[in-house]
């Protein structure tokens, strides 16, 4: 794998009221509302056992480091990767396979319980990337993963199979297609977004 790059900061943008520029970060943060919606919906669950013929010959995506380990164990390469070192928000992991994984690699700031406009944007880039390129991401995160489910839904390429952990009980698989697309906008609406 390459080595990683590190885009901590969001893009500058330019103020209208003046000729400076002004560096802000956009951070979207969850409500109460958004937080029952989000453990509601948490797609199919697959065991270890099951998930490779679920995955086999669709585009992937795996949000979390117990579950990018089980799904390269079963032999699934995704397109893109996004850990943060952690299983049940605290415990370390040792993602030995999460770790070598990829064409490219990049870090990213993602505090817990928020979404930055970095990690949306990286989300993009690497969706991108497999689609023009087919270039593999491994996407760290310093923070918290959990809520990347929901650009994940937005923004990767239709069809995808998008996993995510689910401690104690397995992975959940979401297919990315249009009622996902609706359902992560609708998310993202109830949703805060602040400047920071």
């Amino acid at each position: 794998m390459s080595s990683y790059t590190r885009t901590g900061r969001n893009p500058s943008r330019r103020s209208p009221a003046s000729s400076g520029v002004i560096d802000m970060q956009f951070n979207w943060t969850t409500t109460e509302e958004v937080r029952k919606k989000l453990q509601n919906y948490e797609g199919r669950i697959f065991s270890d056992d099951e998930i490779a013929s679920e995955l086999a010959g669709h585009p992937t995506v795996v949000v979390g480091d117990v579950a990018t380990e089980s799904v390269l164990r079963a032999g699934i390469e995704p397109y893109l990767i996004i850990t943060d070192g952690k299983t049940k928000r605290e415990m370390k992991t040792d993602n030995t396979l999460g770790k070598a994984f990829g064409d490219r690699g990049v870090y990213v700031d993602n505090p817990a319980g928020s979404l930055t406009m970095s990690l949306i944007l990286n989300i993009i880039e690497a969706s991108e990337c497999w689609g023009t390129l087919r270039h593999r991401t491994n996407l760290s995160v310093d923070g918290e993963v959990d809520l990347a489910v929901i650009p994940c839904m937005m923004y990767c390429k239709l069809g995808t199979k998008l996993v995510f952990g689910i401690p104690d009980r397995g992975m959940g698989v979401i297919d990315v297609n249009t009622e996902a697309r609706r359902l992560a906008r609708q998310i993202m609406s109830e949703g805060k977004t602040v400047v920071v």
